[in-house]
C-alpha cells in the first residue's frame, strides 16, 4: 500500500509553487525573449508553452485523482469512487492475449515502428512510433474483503506495466498489456448500482472525468503524475534560463 508520507507532500507542495512561478514570472519573460530572439526565439518560445500545458495537465491531473475517495466495494454509496481488489472472471468464456495466447481478463496490444526523425540541423534519430493500437473490451470482476463489482473497462484509460514484447525485424516491434485472474486491481471511475439484480458496476463518467484502471492505489498513480509534472516545469526552467541567457548575450554584444 501507498504511504503518503512527508517526501509526498512536499513534493505536491513543490510542484505547485514551481508551476506558479513557471506560469505568473518565468512565462511573461520568456514570450518577451521569445520575440526578440526572432524565430529560433518564437519556436523555443512554442516549445516551452507546451511544456508548460503538459505539466499543468499533469498536475491537475494528480490534484483531481488525489480528491477522489477510496472506499471498499461493498459500502461505497454510487458515484465517483476508487476500489480495488483482485481481479476475476466475469463469466466461463474464455479470453487470451493475442501475442502470448495465455488466459486473460483484459488485454492492450500495439505494434510500433522505428522510424528516422529528422532534428534541427539536419541531424535524424530513430525512435519508436505506435501505429496500431487495440484492446478488449469484455468486463472482468473486481472482488474485496466486502464484496464484488463488475468492471466495464470500455474508455479507460490503462496504468499497467508492459507485460511482452516481440520484434519482428529491425523496425516493428509487438507489446502487450495484461491482466490476469488474481492480479491487484485499482479502478477510479463512476460507480453504479443496478436495483433489479443488486450488481455494482465501475464504467466510464459521463460527465468526462477520469477513468483510470492501474496496478496501483490512485494515490500512487497521482504521485507519478505530480513527477511527471515536475519533469516538464524542470524543461521549461531550463529553456527559459537558456532563452534569457541569449537574450543578455545579445544586448552585451549588439
Amino acid at each position: 500500500m501507498y504511504n503518503d508520507n512527508r517526501s509526498s507532500t512536499a513534493t505536491r507542495i513543490g510542484a505547485s509553487l514551481l508551476l506558479a512561478v513557471a506560469s505568473c514570472i518565468l512565462l511573461p519573460l520568456l514570450m518577451v525573449a521569445g520575440l526578440y530572439l526572432g524565430k529560433v526565439g518564437f519556436t523555443a518560445l512554442v516549445l516551452g508553452i507546451g511544456f508548460l500545458l503538459a505539466a499543468t495537465a499533469k498536475r491537475l491531473r494528480a490534484v483531481a485523482m488525489r480528491a477522489v475517495p477510496s472506499l471498499h466495494i461493498s459500502t461505497a454509496s454510487p458515484g465517483y469512487v476508487e476500489v480495488s481488489g483482485h481481479a476475476a472472471p466475469a463469466d466461463e468464456k474464455s479470453l487470451r492475449d493475442p501475442l502470448t495466447n495465455e488466459p486473460c481478463l483484459w488485454f492492450g496490444v500495439e505494434t510500433a515502428k522505428r522510424e528516422y526523425v529528422r532534428q534541427r540541423y539536419g541531424l535524424r534519430h530513430r525512435v519508436w512510433l505506435p501505429i496500431k493500437k487495440g484492446s478488449s473490451s469484455r468486463p472482468f470482476v473486481l472482488r474485496d474483503t466486502t464484496g464484488t463489482c463488475v468492471v466495464m473497462p470500455e474508455g479507460a484509460e490503462f496504468n499497467l506495466p508492459l507485460a511482452h514484447s516481440v520484434r519482428q525485424g529491425e523496425d516493428l516491434e509487438y507489446r502487450a498489456w495484461r491482466i490476469r485472474p488474481g492480479d491487484f486491481v485499482s479502478v477510479v471511475g463512476q460507480l453504479v448500482s443496478d436495483p433489479s439484480s443488486s450488481k455494482r458496476y465501475m464504467r466510464k463518467p459521463k460527465d468526462g472525468h477520469a477513468f483510470v484502471i492501474s496496478n496501483q492505489v490512485h494515490r500512487r498513480v497521482a504521485h507519478t503524475k505530480t513527477m511527471e509534472s515536475l519533469y516538464f516545469l524542470g524543461a521549461f526552467f531550463v529553456l527559459a534560463l537558456i532563452l534569457l541567457a541569449a537574450v543578455v548575450y545579445r544586448m552585451m554584444h549588439g
